[in-house]
């Protein structure tokens, strides 16, 4: 399937990030702190296995604890800087939680991760 994108303009508030992901559900996005537009490519399978490995062992640990939640790497958090990251595991607080409301968390959650891995997988580069 081939998805039509079109980024008219730099600086995309949470409002018009949350619109253009919805119309491209098939694009991985992300806003960095200047509020431009990232489209982040596919893993090659071998990361994906490695994703797959970390997610579960971290969603095991949360299992037995009970203290938060996990994402993957479909999971939006919207950092202090403006910018919009979805880290391939991340792991946040019932406490950090509780700070924001349901609405906030169907979309991009307003809060930082206690706990981030990015798995550096042979399409992306150190900045």
């Amino acid at each position: 399937m081939i998805v039509e994108l079109t980024v008219p303009q730099i600086g995309f508030n949470d409002e018009e990030l949350y619109k253009l992901c919805m119309a491209n559900p098939d694009l991985p996005i992300e806003r960095d702190e200047l509020g431009r537009i990232i489209i982040m490519p596919p893993n090659g399978l071998e990361s994906s296995y490695y994703n797959s490995d970390l997610l579960t062992d971290v969603n095991i640990w949360n299992r037995k604890n009970k203290l938060g939640r996990v994402t993957d790497s479909n999971g939006g958090y919207t950092l202090p800087d403006t910018s919009m990251r979805a880290p391939d595991v991340a792991w946040i607080s019932n406490e950090r939680i509780s700070q924001t409301t349901p609405e906030d968390q169907k979309r991009f959650i307003h809060a930082c991760p206690d706990f981030v891995i990015e798995l550096l997988s042979e399409s992306d580069y150190l900045v």
